[in-house]
């Protein structure tokens, strides 16, 4: 009888696709009942406006342009038209999720049989986003699977069948039509592998050259409001921010910050420069740390890393804004000094790592729902405590929000789906800032405010999905920290 280990499948050794494959359904099992468990954490920030969208008009609610949330949405739109419960569309929208990275995996690793691409794509999702992880951001980690996926179609051009270079369409289409992030880790690694790799492999500079400009044109084409919104709300210059990173306290916290939150992928980072330093690429690190240091200015006109503290390290949507520099540390280990370094017979090696520091993660995914948690029994105790008044229809000021709360302004859904889900009497409480209190004077008794200034008729929502008393806004008498 062949040995396992010696039967080969299009190429490639069939027991090493067997042992990712394991390893895969495992992580996203886990990922799965995790997610399932922590069912309403996952929606704190615009995931509950895309339920409300979705479970009253049966639709797709993919706003700002960005199409890959549509595939993020297809189960629980199917089931939104199917008569399910608002607790049940949630349960597909989560389902869907693990269900599209899981068969993105499967796509790299037996319709590209690409191995590294596969890791790749799992260790994004392992530590892409610490702190993001249990939050239904949709439109990042969704368009940064397309950008591994490019990037495979881009490494291993010259090897690929003409049906499977064609899924560079797609995968360059939902990157590009995904957050911008996504667009700047794929931009950045698939030039780190070209300048670090031979000439002859892949795709050529002019064609690479000509796909960055074809997407960066898409791009630009593509920028939505919000897009536009964050760019024009920038708390300093970027002169300001350069000039903020000569300061050692800066540097020091944002690496305190980028180690406390990243320490994997850190040690990823170390590794890579150094052994690409002995290959002496160092073209390619020289552009890695242009980047690296470029992104940190960046960040530095948005938030403020002057400054360390626990609390920072929690904050889910600072988190964000460093996964581009996770990412491209990941894609030069996977793409570059793994493929130059590791021989044939030190590949089972090197998976097992692999392995194990998605195994060393995994605790790390409880951490990563405490705030998301703390978020939502802040929510809970809102609802009880608006029960309690009588008050269906309330507000309180942002100076009373709580300290381990996280507020955004699609947190203005929550307190409604959520106190739907309850099947009592439904309400809504807004966590009101300066510009909401504004808006408050301007509604009708029997119209509902929500995000964005988006006002809705009561009358229609009874019509649909959802039941809400009319009446004004009254304030609610709140406290942190009440148990119920």
């Amino acid at each position: 009888m062949t040995p396992l280990s010696e039967i080969r499948l299009g190429g490639r050794n069939l027991n090493s696709q067997l042992s990712i494959l394991a390893a895969g359904t495992v992580y996203y099992t886990i990922i799965l009942v995790l997610a399932l468990s922590h069912l309403e954490s996952k929606f704190i920030m615009d995931g509950f406006s895309h339920v409300f969208t979705i479970a009253n008009w049966g639709t797709f609610a993919a706003p700002m342009g960005r199409h890959v949330l549509v595939l993020h949405q297809l189960l629980p739109v199917i089931a939104s038209n199917l008569g399910v419960s608002i607790r049940g569309i949630m349960e597909a929208y989560v389902v869907g999720d693990v269900l599209f990275h899981f068969s993105i995996f499967l796509c790299l690793l037996f319709v590209l049989k690409d191995k590294w691409a596969a890791l790749f794509a799992v260790s994004v999702h392992v530590f892409g986003m610490c702190y993001n992880h249990f939050m239904m951001v949709g439109e990042l980690h969704p368009g940064s699977m397309f950008a591994i996926m490019a990037l495979s179609i881009i490494c291993h051009w010259d090897y690929y069948s003409k049906r499977q270079k064609t899924l560079i369409v797609p995968a360059a289409f939902f990157t590009v039509s995904s957050h911008p992030l996504a667009l700047v880790g794929f931009l950045v690694s698939a030039w780190l592998w070209r300048t670090a790799t031979d000439r002859n492999i892949g795709l050529g500079y002019l064609k690479l050259m000509a796909l960055s400009l074809v997407m960066l044109l898409f791009k630009w084409l593509l920028l939505d409001a919000y897009d536009q919104q964050t760019v024009g709300r920038t708390l300093r210059t970027f002169s300001e921010a350069a000039v903020v990173l000569l300061d050692s306290s800066y540097l020091l916290n944002f690496t305190l910050f980028f180690l406390f939150t990243s320490p994997v992928v850190a040690a990823m980072m170390l590794f890579g420069v150094l052994y690409l330093i002995d290959r002496r690429k160092y073209v390619t690190v020289l552009l890695f740390f242009a980047f690296q240091i470029g992104w940190m200015i960046l960040v530095q006109q948005y938030l403020d890393f002057t400054y360390f503290s626990l609390s920072l390290i929690q904050s889910m949507m600072h988190d964000r804004y460093l996964f581009p520099m996770r990412f491209v540390a990941m894609s030069m280990l996977f793409l570059v000094v793994i493929p130059l370094g590791v021989r044939k017979s030190a590949w089972s090696n090197v998976q097992q790592y692999v392995f194990a520091s998605w195994a060393l993660c995994l605790p790390f995914l409880f951490f990563s729902a405490q705030k998301a948690d703390t978020t939502i029994a802040d929510f809970r105790n809102v609802i009880h405590i608006a029960r309690e008044q009588g008050i269906a229809k309330g507000y309180y000021p942002v100076e009373e929000y709580c300290d381990d709360a996280y507020i955004h302004n699609g947190s203005f859904y929550a307190t409604f789906i959520l106190s739907s889900i309850d099947l009592e009497q439904a309400c809504q409480i807004l966590h009101a800032s300066e510009e909401t209190m504004m808006d408050l004077r301007h509604v009708k008794t029997d119209e509902l405010l929500l995000m964005d200034g988006n006002i809705i008729s009561t009358k229609m929502l009874n019509e649909k999905h959802f039941h809400i008393q009319s009446g004004t806004y009254k304030k609610l008498k709140y406290r942190c920290g009440t148990s119920f």
